[in-house]
């Protein structure tokens, strides 16, 4: 985990720039919907960013945090981060994190994401003239309990995902 790493991310800056990263992500709370990931508190968050972000920040390359807080958002773009990584699937992450941007002063300018499950991400973009950045969209099926394939077997959802069950 990186926040166990503070000594060589601040030991080790000529690696970094050798491999030529675009940007760096770091977070300190893992937003895995499954394998156990445990939530931690603001403190908790803000305690295992602190000593890192400083060091990773002055690497001259763009720095996103990946958080579900606004709070910690804040914290690490005051800090030098320039981009706010959050969940996207249904929306209400994306409108949360652009309210929360908002209040702390941020013009967000783009939304970005590795895949966009349904339609409500494209909409919100396009309602507030952002760019939709993805590599790809996927459709975002929401069964009613009768129609839904896991609750017609009777397989809780958590059971799915750390079983990895298949629907027939």
């Amino acid at each position: 985990m990186l926040h166990d790493m503070t000594d060589r991310v601040q030991l080790q800056p000529r690696t970094f720039d050798m491999l030529g990263p675009l940007r760096l992500d770091i977070g300190a709370e893992s937003t895995r919907p499954y394998g156990g990931a445990v939530a931690v508190s603001l403190e908790e968050e803000r305690g295992r960013l602190a000593p890192i972000l400083s060091a990773v920040v002055a690497l001259g390359i763009p720095v996103s945090i990946d958080t579900l807080k606004a709070k910690i958002a804040a914290f690490a773009l005051d800090a030098g981060a320039t981009i706010v990584n959050d969940v996207v699937n249904a929306g209400s992450a994306i409108r949360g994190t652009f309210a929360d941007l908002q209040a702390c002063g941020a013009q967000p300018v783009a939304i970005a994401a590795l895949v966009v499950l349904g339609q409500s991400a494209a909409k919100f973009a396009a309602d507030h003239k952002l760019a939709l950045e993805k590599i790809a969209s996927l459709p975002n099926e929401i069964w009613i309990p009768a129609e839904c394939p896991l609750c017609a077997r009777n397989i809780p959802l958590e059971d799915f995902l750390n079983t990895k069950a298949g629907v027939a």
